[in-house]
């Protein structure tokens, strides 16, 4: 088995033996309801990191985003992962990331799967890698999921779950996007939001393609 350990500045590898759809809305993505009793919840904001917060799971709730939206703004965290038997990680450095962290057993990580052929497809030209990263649970499933659904991009596996802690992944599927100097800008988007976080990026001299 190959370790890889990718930091998105400077580009360290370290090997030892052997990733206009419409909007989504904040009605389809609310949690569940308070306990009768608690406390009113803070006033759901406008925007999370500078993008309209219906592009983003539990975009009304900020309480239960809090721990993930404390990544935005800041170096984005290392990425370990297993690469594809016969494939290494794709060039990060100076390029918008999308990280997909998701499960097989997670309906929504599957039917996310066609946003992301799509999404690969509208950015094949474009300064823009995506990485999908099966977790640990259930990757015994990962060559069936890729055979039934028509995968047809790498899918990286995590080792030993060493990736959910330092992204603090809270659902699945977890997409968090990167720009191109190494600063997480998103967290916890909607498969269906991808793409207007990625052109809104596209457009900042650091996202251009060079």
């Amino acid at each position: 088995m190959k370790v890889l350990l990718v930091e998105l500045l400077g580009l360290i590898y370290v090997a030892n033996c052997a990733y206009a759809a419409p909007v989504l809305s904040n009605a389809s993505l609310a949690s569940k309801p308070k306990d009768a009793g608690q406390p009113p919840a803070a006033a759901a904001p406008s925007t999370i990191g500078g993008f309209p917060a219906q592009y983003f799971y539990h975009g009304d709730n900020p309480a239960k985003r809090a721990p993930i939206d404390q990544l935005i703004g800041k170096p984005a965290p290392a990425i370990l992962v297993t690469p594809p038997h016969g494939k290494t990680a794709p060039v990060m450095k100076d390029k918008i990331v999308v990280l997909d962290l998701w499960t097989t057993w997670c309906p929504h990580c599957i039917e996310a799967i066609p946003e992301n052929k799509k999404l690969i497809s509208k950015y094949a030209d474009k300064n823009v890698v995506f990485i999908s990263v099966c977790t640990d649970q259930g990757q015994e499933k990962l060559p069936k999921i890729i055979k039934d659904n028509g995968i047809d991009y790498p899918v990286y596996k995590d080792f030993n779950n060493k990736m959910q802690k330092p992204w603090r992944t809270m659902f699945f599927p977890m997409i968090d996007i990167i720009d191109a100097k190494g600063i997480v800008r998103a967290t916890g988007v909607g498969p269906q939001a991808m793409s207007y976080i990625i052109d809104a990026l596209l457009k900042e001299p650091a996202g251009a393609p060079q």
